[in-house]
């Protein structure tokens, strides 16, 4: 250690060095909170139709079809840490659509996340998001195209609720746009 000098090292318990101790107080009172919250397989469309029903994923099929008040999609976010779920049904996919349910149903109610996680789609990846993204200063992230498994929580969420649809909705299974709240 001829660089350094002497150097003698001795071991203080923290009891007996008084800045030693307060700075390991404040440090466990300062914690990074997890702040991201994925939009995960947002516009989970609601067809009855053989031929749609084939190309999306078995968690989408289902008895749903058109609501009475002309509802197709249902747009859901998930916070991967709480697993807390937000849902809204749209008529429409519009990039519109995405960017005020991300600054109404999350930025508003819980605040602005570090990112979101969203898929590759065209309503997603924007310039809309983006200026929404630089405005309130959070990151999107995209997961893989096509790729069920880069997004387990966004499929898992997606199958549990087009199930509680299936339990709660009534007979004529066209009102599920006012029953997402309760399947939630």
């Amino acid at each position: 250690m001829g660089w350094l000098g002497d150097v003698e090292l001795e071991h203080l318990p923290r009891k007996d060095n008084k800045q030693v101790d307060a700075l390991a107080k404040l440090s466990s009172t300062l914690h990074k909170e997890d702040k991201r919250i994925p939009i995960c397989k947002i516009f989970i469309p609601m067809f009855d139709d053989e031929d749609m029903s084939k190309k999306k994923n078995s968690c989408h099929r289902g008895p749903l079809t058109k609501s009475s008040g002309g509802h197709l999609y249902i747009l859901a976010a998930t916070n991967y840490f709480s697993k807390w779920a937000e849902a809204v049904p749209h008529k429409e996919v519009k990039k519109e659509n995405v960017a005020d349910f991300i600054r109404t149903h999350i930025i508003y109610h819980y605040g602005v996340p570090r990112y979101i996680i969203t898929n590759n789609g065209k309503p997603f990846c924007n310039s809309l998001i983006d200026k929404l993204c630089q405005k309130f200063g959070f990151k999107q992230r995209n997961s893989y195209m096509y790729y069920v498994a880069a997004n387990g929580l966004a499929e898992a969420f997606s199958k549990t609720l087009c199930n509680l649809l299936k339990k709660v909705l009534a007979k004529t299974k066209r009102d599920w746009h006012e029953r997402i709240g309760e399947a939630l």
